[in-house]
């Protein structure tokens, strides 16, 4: 969780939408972050932008840390979509992790400010509820870009049919 949320709430500046904070786990752990199985970078993309977010859809700061980084692992939501992208679904089914390549992750950051001034204008919207955008990498590897997204689908219910839309190419 960022470092942004053990602090007082303010308004966001025009910087926030392209600050980033990084942190380097290892399996040692230090006073910022635990002891880790693999050493990892891991980054977080405008912290104060989505702490906003999940604070308009009254989603608890512990309650979001606990569902993503619990002691229960990630569970698979299927095979990957023909986009390669995996999704997980967090441990209490809430949120939905998914992986997503570098130019989507450059497009979010770039329509960034306004889908936030959308989503907090109009909370009953029926997009996407984006909470988080952030990357790891694990030693001698790629980056993993991710976004945590809200989960429209009830945990108790099955899925029965699923439709990929795309917009066409032109």
């Amino acid at each position: 969780m960022s470092k942004c949320q053990a602090k007082p709430n303010r308004p966001l500046a025009a910087s926030d939408y392209r600050a980033t904070e990084k942190w380097s786990f290892d399996s040692s752990g230090n006073e910022y972050t635990p002891s880790s199985q693999h050493d990892f970078k891991f980054k977080d993309y405008a912290p104060w932008v989505f702490r906003g977010l999940r604070e308009a859809f009254q989603i608890d700061a512990a309650d979001y840390l606990v569902s993503l980084t619990g002691r229960y692992v990630l569970s698979e939501l299927g095979s990957p979509g023909k986009s390669g992208s995996f999704f997980y679904y967090s441990a209490d089914y809430r949120f939905i992790i998914k992986t997503i390549r570098r130019t989507e992750h450059e497009y979010l950051r770039r329509i960034l400010r306004h889908y936030n001034d959308h989503m907090t204008r109009n909370t009953n919207s029926l997009l996407t509820r984006f909470f988080g955008l952030h990357r790891v990498r694990l030693r001698g590897t790629r980056n993993i870009y991710f976004v945590v997204m809200g989960n429209i689908f009830p945990a108790n219910r099955d899925i029965h049919e699923i439709y990929d839309l795309k917009v066409p190419k032109m």
